[in-house]
């Protein structure tokens, strides 16, 4: 039992180091908001999109040799839009970052606009053809830290692309799974039955993994990954207690303390598998 002691008093540990090094290693190099934009029925039609913005500033987004790169008379269109306090934010410039593609890459029969970094709270999305004849959608906020929006060329009319329930059951399947294998194992390290303790086991990870796939969804899509490491300690500091009070109660066979040991280092096992599984739920999921 003092070998187990040693094994609880450590893992706290663990995950401290592994918090702090997610967060040096993401502050800066993780995911950043972007907003793409889907371009239907172009027709084939060359043209550039920008976002509009209600502001502009000193910040060039585009570099003088990818102005070379371009067609002048339509970029011309873009830096010298003005209307009501609209700026394009790419051509213009911007008073924050912003990355962006003027020029459409095809993507399953769309072409696609990509842009990110600082993304405007509220924007209005320009194109302008070969022509020079300049198109203008309706305002949109984004919704969501990494948003998607159908933009029918024709019409200008856009639509968001909802998340669905796929990702949600995706995240849930990513949790699940390992804290089943985990706290699995080390019920039976432990000296406890598998036989006679499993309808409790299986439930009450049921329940605490629903709330944290809830609480990490949405937190992951209306914020993003930074924020999410600094959501998931709390979060899991409260089902480390649920399930140790629970756990020390209810299950089957040996003294509270031994129960009450195994809640404690198979919850901080799986949480720090959990911490480590951050990155894959933002980027094969949500990113």
């Amino acid at each position: 039992m003092r070998k187990s002691v040693r094994v609880m008093l450590a893992l706290p540990a663990l995950i401290v180091v592994l918090f702090v090094t997610g967060i040096s290693v993401h502050a800066d190099a993780g995911p950043k908001p972007s907003v793409t934009i889907l371009v239907q029925n172009s027709g084939g039609e060359k043209y550039y999109l920008d976002l509009l913005v209600p502001f502009d500033g000193e910040y060039s987004n585009i570099s003088e040799d990818e102005k070379d790169e371009y067609d002048p008379d339509m970029l011309g269109v873009l830096e010298e839009y003005e209307s009501g306090g609209w700026y394009a934010a790419l051509s213009r410039g911007t008073n924050v970052p912003l990355f962006g593609d003027l020029e459409g890459v095809e993507e399953d029969g769309v072409l696609r606009h990509r842009f990110s970094y600082i993304i405007p709270e509220r924007f209005k999305v320009i194109i302008v053809d070969a022509d020079l004849d300049v198109m203008i959608s309706d305002e949109i906020s984004p919704k969501v830290f990494n948003e998607t929006i159908y933009l029918d060329y024709e019409s200008m009319e856009m639509r968001r692309v909802e998340q669905g329930f796929l990702p949600y059951l995706k995240q849930f399947a990513g949790t699940f799974i390992p804290t089943i294998f985990i706290e699995g194992v080390l019920l039976l390290v432990f000296g406890f039955s598998l036989r006679k303790n499993w309808k409790v086991f299986l439930l009450l990870n049921l329940v605490t993994q629903i709330i944290l796939t809830v609480v990490m969804s949405l937190v992951l899509i209306n914020f993003g990954l930074i924020t999410s490491y600094f959501i998931f300690i709390p979060v899991e500091v409260v089902i480390i207690l649920i399930e140790a009070v629970v756990l020390t109660k209810m299950l089957k066979e040996h003294r509270t303390s031994r129960r009450l040991i195994y809640a404690l280092i198979a919850n901080l096992a799986s949480a720090a598998a959990g911490f480590v599984l951050i990155p894959y739920w933002f980027g094969n999921i949500f990113g």
